[in-house]
């Protein structure tokens, strides 16, 4: 299991807006306004 603060540590690294969170797909990033899916397994 990943926690959030993994994410978050994540999303300071790629300079990351927002982290988008959904049942079933990757966590999503939205990087210079286009959305990224992390190279992770689904939640």
């Amino acid at each position: 299991m990943t926690s959030i603060a993994s994410f978050l540590s994540v999303m300071t690294e790629k300079n990351a807006s927002d982290l988008h969170l959904r049942v079933g797909v990757p966590p999503t990033f939205r990087i210079d306004g286009h959305l990224f899916r992390a190279q992770m397994e689904p939640i």
